[in-house]
């Protein structure tokens, strides 16, 4: 949660005027639980989104979801299922088989070229077979933690949260 992505890409939401909520996943930092794979931790990103819905600071109708690394496991299943979610981007994501076959909300999927991690060949596979509206892009240059990269990252993905959640 208070990685150098994560943090780039709050601020920069921020800075478009779009309210950011980050968390850590069960078992993860001082929350309580233990690590489940990816399936559990859905529940908490849905627990995060309700949290978040409720505030009448939040427009509800406008609320995206991001996922980074891991993250990505967890948040694009949740935000192609759950109705609340309008947007959906993934960070160097783990993206699930099938996880966004049939999912026609807007998309991002981000990578760098160099990650070493999740190879943006991976993440080009399965976003091959995503619906539109989708916007993939490799980054030259970058490895799977963005070093040097962060703020051009958060303009990306401040930029698409601003474009798909307008209105």
């Amino acid at each position: 949660m208070d990685n150098n992505i994560i943090m780039a890409v709050s601020q920069e939401l921020t800075q478009v005027g779009i309210a950011g909520l980050s968390f850590n996943f069960r078992g993860v930092g001082r929350s309580q639980g233990s690590f489940g794979g990816g399936i559990p931790e859905q529940s908490d990103a849905r627990a995060a989104l309700d949290f978040l819905s409720r505030h009448e600071e939040i427009n509800p109708a406008r609320i995206g979801i991001m996922g980074y690394s891991f993250g990505g496991r967890v948040a694009l299943p949740v935000g192609s299922t759950d109705n609340i979610v309008k947007a959906i981007a993934g960070v160097s994501p783990v993206i699930p088989a099938g996880a966004l076959r049939v999912c026609t909300k807007p998309k991002l999927i981000i990578c760098g070229a160099e990650d070493d991690v999740i190879p943006a060949s991976n993440v080009l596979r399965e976003a091959e077979d995503m619906p539109q509206p989708k916007i993939i892009e490799v980054l030259p240059g970058i490895d799977h933690f963005w070093w040097g990269g962060e703020e051009e990252l958060a303009g990306i993905v401040a930029g698409f949260f601003a474009d798909s959640l307008a209105g």
